[in-house]
């Protein structure tokens, strides 16, 4: 599987020739593999079995380990500093992503170990490399963010008048111009197979506005208690969770009820339809307000 696919770890490609090296994946570890669980068992009294936690997933643990090559000994040198150097910023994630046949899948990584290097069979045109790498959030993400918005909802006003003499359809025929029509929902959809976290951007004009949901059954709803003016906008991130004010200023104490477990596109059907969450804007002001709300997302696959 990883033999055949393009790797990039920052800026190192592998399975494809680069202009000052070549480097090729022999064997990755954890990657395609599920992340592990972690969940705490405790003994029932007086009862066969066990009491179990809910089940989440830890980090995802990945090696990587090929073979590099370079067109002389000082270049394979300055190439094997350059690994020993990879995702040197602690305070950073950097990206992991690999070309398949089902599209691009990428995660964010830190290392996890020393870089491991070698010198190959032949001593001087190559070296091995081992690379431990750890992703604190074990999901897998297809490359392309998905993005979807909405206004308020409205109906469109007037209408067509059947009365006598009745509508002329003759050139150049009816004009119907632009429809203001809106349902004030977005339905977002994820075809992986992890719980897949959303992103939500609230733009004024709205006052006091709610993000709305149900699933099965159950309603949620997060609700910003404040006026956003022409320009303003606050960007809601449930994964987190944050609320901030022009993408910068916290107001996490504005937003109540905040139930953001409800806010992730479920996983899809196997060999069945992409998995959908359903997402409402409403607000306490005139209906004829102009704010929105835009969402994006990425389907996610454990």
């Amino acid at each position: 599987m990883y033999g055949r696919n393009e790797w990039q770890l920052d800026w190192f490609v592998m399975n494809r020739p680069q202009s000052s090296y070549e480097a090729w994946l022999q064997s990755e570890d954890g990657g395609w593999s599920s992340p592990p669980a972690v969940s705490t068992k405790t003994g029932r009294v007086n009862a066969h079995g066990a009491v179990v936690s809910p089940v989440w997933k830890d980090a995802r643990s990945i090696t990587l380990e090929g073979r590099a090559y370079a067109p002389s000994d000082a270049a394979v040198k300055m190439l094997a500093a350059y690994l020993k150097g990879i995702c040197a910023d602690p305070n950073k994630t950097y990206r992991l992503s690999s070309k398949t046949e089902i599209g691009e899948i990428e995660c964010q990584v830190k290392l996890d170990g020393p870089v491991l290097i070698d010198s190959g069979d032949d001593f001087s045109s190559s070296i091995t490399f081992s690379i431990q790498l750890v992703a604190p959030d074990p999901r897998l993400y297809r490359s392309e963010w998905q993005t979807m918005a909405t206004g308020l909802p409205r109906d469109t006003t007037g209408g067509l008048d059947f009365s006598d003499p009745g509508l002329d359809f003759s050139d150049p025929g009816l004009q119907f111009g632009t429809s203001s029509t809106q349902t004030g929902f977005v339905v977002l959809r994820n075809t992986g197979t992890a719980p897949a976290p959303v992103v939500f951007t609230l733009r004024g004009p709205l006052t006091n506005p709610s993000i709305t949901t149900t699933v099965d059954g159950e309603s949620y709803t997060m609700k910003y208690n404040d006026t956003l003016t022409e320009g303003e906008f606050v960007v809601i991130n449930p994964e987190h969770p944050s609320v901030l004010l022009g993408g910068t200023a916290s107001r996490r104490e504005l937003l109540n009820p905040a139930d953001f477990r409800g806010f992730y596109v479920p996983p899809a059907v196997p060999y069945g339809p992409p998995g959908e969450l359903r997402v409402g804007l409403i607000h306490e002001g005139a209906f004829t307000e102009t704010g929105t709300l835009t969402a994006e997302w990425r389907s996610a696959s454990w």
